[in-house]
């Protein structure tokens, strides 16, 4: 019986961004800037090196950049006052 292959490690970063893009709602931001730099770091290490991971940096990435981009429309509103200039003239 021919051995068994052991299989190739799984990229720290790519964990890194899965994990904090997950975490992240309690760090506006901060979160998901970081999950969306360890994705991208994990994406190219995975290439470069034949690690394993490659799924989880891009969904690292795709909930990072998902959550940058709700942070960024919620303090949006927030800075317009949440309401908009919809009052009746008379």
């Amino acid at each position: 019986m021919p051995p068994y292959a052991a299989p190739g490690n799984t990229n720290g970063f790519a964990i890194a961004s899965l994990v904090v893009s997950i975490l992240g709602g309690w760090l506006p931001f901060i979160g998901a800037v970081l999950a969306i730099i360890f994705g991208i770091v994990g994406l190219n290490q995975t290439r470069a090196r034949g690690e394993r991971g490659r799924g989880l940096a891009i969904a690292g990435l795709a909930i990072g950049i998902a959550g940058l981009l709700f942070w960024i429309a919620i303090f949006a509103v927030a800075a317009t006052g949440g309401s908009s200039n919809t009052s009746p003239t008379v």
